[in-house]
């Protein structure tokens, strides 16, 4: 019996159908259908089923349009969750199956993080992390499962599972030096330049002392790492603000670190980081109020709006220059910085587009346009799937003032009570 007479005679029993997806050119007619037929295969059959199809699927990934490596890694995990029905199976082979469905796993993920699926990439990624071979099977399921709370702007858990995985690689000595720095990096970033989305920072000793931990694994000299390193030491007044031990760093080496990070960005060629230096720059003087200071580092960074090609990078640039412009009363501009920025982010980013629209529903707070703020605000709370993000709390504050104006008293005090604080630690303020 061929595959094309066993389909052709399902076809006629109307138990399958064609389909027009080219990746699934046939499909069961019902699901129950479906589910009663992979019942009826014996249970120690079905890991060499699965194993046949993660086979084909790796070795003729030409042939099947768009990315395999889920697919892949769906039948490898159902290979060895039923591998173990058959008794012939060995030792080895079992290993063997879990080692290639962690991997291609964590290879998923990865894809997922390109596709921004975060929430699907962090799903994998766990799955991976908590089925790991060996260490270096766990450093990097932990670092994909880090960079999608990254890329979600979850910066608690980003940095809980990147400083992890930077642990574990050091002690397991399974990364190069270098690599192990840009996952204390990372981590540091999540927490000190993206501030706004940390909820539970972590105490200004323990920044320091990874901040010294990646110093001390980096060579001498320009290189990428080192931009980003000095880049994060640039942030630190504005993510230790109000902080005990925030005198670790000074002022002064924060802004020193930032003005020889964007010079290192530069000869390196990096737009990107060069817009990130100047980020962490225009920080020193934001966390005190000198927006005068900070409009001329935005300015500056500004000029590099038309080079920049990372949405998230360019997305963050348009929110700062909203920020900035809306702290100077020029409203008409920081509208217009805040929409070009929700137009680049998307739904790809959602956290940028949230920054920029509460800088925009400010700008139109303060303009009067308090229907145009309202409808900002309707934005980020659609967005709050696990409470107002700390970042948006200035554009809920003055719509509940807008509401209170209109005597709308009920719905002024469901956005306070969104605003009263629980038992969570000070942080840095936005505005």
């Amino acid at each position: 019996v061929t595959l094309k007479s066993a389909l052709k005679r399902l076809t006629l029993r109307g138990m399958v159908e064609a389909s027009r997806d080219p990746v699934m050119p046939y499909r069961f007619v019902h699901a129950l259908t479906r589910d009663v037929a992979y019942a009826s295969i014996p249970r120690r059959d079905l890991h060499g089923l699965h194993e046949t199809v993660a086979d084909w699927l790796e070795s003729h990934d030409d042939l099947v349009p768009g990315d395999t490596s889920a697919m892949i890694a769906f039948h490898l995990g159902q290979a060895f969750a039923a591998v173990d029905a058959d008794w012939d199976a060995t030792a080895d082979h079992i290993s063997s199956v879990k080692r290639r469905w962690v991997r291609w796993t964590i290879r998923a993920a990865r894809r997922a993080i390109a596709a921004t699926a975060f929430t699907e990439a962090k799903r994998l990624a766990r799955r991976a992390a908590d089925n790991a071979c060996d260490d270096e099977q766990k450093v990097n399921a932990l670092e994909c499962l880090g960079n999608a709370h990254f890329f979600s702007y979850e910066g608690d858990d980003a940095w809980d599972v990147l400083t992890q995985a930077a642990d574990l690689a050091s002690e397991a000595g399974v990364r190069r030096l270098s690599d192990v720095a840009t996952l204390y990096i990372r981590a540091l970033a999540s927490t000190v330049r993206w501030a706004g989305g940390v909820r539970h920072p972590p105490v200004p000793r323990e920044l320091r002392e990874r901040i010294t931990r990646a110093g001390e694994l980096l060579e001498s000299g320009d290189s990428v790492e080192r931009v980003q390193l000095l880049t994060v030491v640039g942030f630190w007044p504005f993510a230790t603000v109000g902080h005990a031990d925030t005198s670790l760093i000074s002022e002064v080496e924060a802004r020193t670190a930032a003005l020889e990070a964007a010079d290192m960005a530069r000869r390196l060629g990096r737009v990107d980081l060069e817009s990130a230096a100047l980020d962490g720059l225009g920080s020193t003087h934001i966390f005190k109020g000198d927006y005068l200071a900070a409009d001329e580092v935005t300015h500056r960074r500004r000029d590099l709006y038309g080079s920049l090609t990372d949405p998230w990078e360019r997305g963050d640039l348009c929110a700062v220059a909203s920020w900035v412009a809306f702290e100077r009363a020029r409203y008409d501009e920081s509208i217009e910085w805040a929409t070009r920025g929700i137009d680049i982010a998307g739904s790809d980013y959602p956290s940028v587009a949230l920054h920029c629209r509460t800088w925009r529903g400010l700008a139109r707070f303060r303009s009067g346009d308090w229907y145009g703020a309202l409808e900002d605000l309707a934005s980020v709370e659609t967005a709050a799937v696990g409470g107002i993000a700390p970042y948006t709390t200035p554009l809920v504050a003055a719509a509940a003032l807008v509401h209170h104006l209109r005597g709308e008293d009920r719905a002024c005090d469901r956005l306070l009570e969104a605003l009263v604080p629980t038992d969570e630690p000070e942080g840095p303020e936005l505005s």
